[in-house]
């Protein structure tokens, strides 16, 4: 469980920084403001792994978020704009609903974990949609 919250916590850290990357490309005010309210329930799913490590005995700071992935998603954004790099991120949203999803099974949880992880399931579900509909080019933002 412990590895699988390090791996939560590195997806929800870069996901926000990428947001909030992403929030200054926009050209529409709607798209960027959207764009940094998800980064900030991003970033407020990564306290939540953070505390979760820590009631564990586990040094958050310990997990980082790789700076070459980082760079990788900066460059693609400013070369290839909103949409491509929102195709590139879903498959990160998908990933993080299947590992939620296997954590919620997991009997380590105690009912507010399982209730706050279930929250965030949801967050990802409808993050996912939207990155969907963005890369397609309809407005979602």
């Amino acid at each position: 469980m412990i590895e699988l919250a390090k791996i939560a916590l590195a997806d929800e850290l870069f996901a926000s920084r990428i947001y909030s990357m992403a929030a200054g490309i926009g050209r529409e005010r709607s798209t960027g403001d959207r764009l940094l309210k998800i980064s900030e329930m991003e970033r407020g799913h990564a306290e939540f792994w953070e505390l979760f490590l820590r009631k564990r005995g586990v040094d958050p700071s310990e997990v980082g978020v790789s700076f070459l992935k980082t760079a990788f998603y900066a460059v693609f954004l400013r070369l290839f704009g909103l949409a491509l790099t929102f195709r590139l991120m879903e498959s990160g949203e998908r990933d993080a609903v299947e590992l939620y999803s296997r954590m919620l099974e997991s009997p380590e949880l105690d009912k507010d974990e399982k209730e706050r992880i279930r929250k965030i399931l949801e967050d990802e579900l409808i993050h996912e949609q939207e990155l969907a509909r963005r890369s397609r080019g309809l407005r979602s933002f």
